[in-house]
């Protein structure tokens, strides 16, 4: 009871501050950005091992079961890192496992989150247990300690609320009833509608 509570208090003040969530979400869009230009002047690394790193990466997300903004949290990480240091080949991987540590850390419950170990087994202990420390150290220092991203899956999830609760407006069109109610009302009921619908 408490938490369902506590859940609907929390949509509540979601919606109360919808706009400057939005404004956050932009701002951290613009923050995250990455040149592709700078991850084309690596030495060592080349665009045609992503497809490779990513299967991988998409692999491990998976068995883990870890939530979708994870996956694309771990990708921003990786190409912002790329895109600001040299990268070797053969720390590629090492670089994504520790992106999708970082990541999960980040979005996922702590019970979620793979443990060193875990990610040493899936890299068959090509990489020790000190370098995944060491990763996660470098990484964060060159990203300024900023791991925030707008991703897709955010996104997404804005869009298609905004969607239904165009879909519901439009529906309303149909009713006699709603004629009885401001333009403003029919649409901030639907949007709250739609909010509750979509979580």
């Amino acid at each position: 009871m408490l938490e369902a509570l506590e859940t609907r208090t929390n949509k509540l003040l979601i919606q109360e501050y919808e706009n400057e969530i939005n404004g956050y979400y932009l701002t951290l869009e613009i923050s995250s950005e990455v040149n592709p230009k700078m991850i084309d002047s690596q030495p060592e690394i080349q665009w045609y091992m992503r497809p490779f790193l990513l299967d991988f990466i998409i692999e491990m997300h998976s068995s883990f079961k870890l939530k979708p903004q994870t996956l694309f949290l771990c990708i921003n990480i990786i190409d912002r890192y790329c895109a600001k240091r040299i990268v070797f080949k053969q720390h590629y991987q090492l670089i994504g496992c520790t992106a999708l540590w970082l990541a999960a850390k980040y979005e996922d419950k702590k019970s979620r989150v793979p443990t060193i170990r875990e990610l040493a087994i899936m890299c068959r202990h090509v990489y020790d247990d000190n370098m995944f420390k060491e990763m996660e150290m470098h990484m964060l220092s060159t990203l300024d300690w900023s791991l925030g991203h707008n991703s897709l899956e955010d996104c997404l999830q804005l869009a298609i609320k905004s969607s239904v609760g165009r879909y519901l407006c439009e529906l309303s069109l149909f009713e006699r009833s709603f004629l009885l109610y401001p333009t403003s009302i029919v649409a901030i009921t639907a949007h709250l509608i739609a909010c509750s619908m979509l979580g």
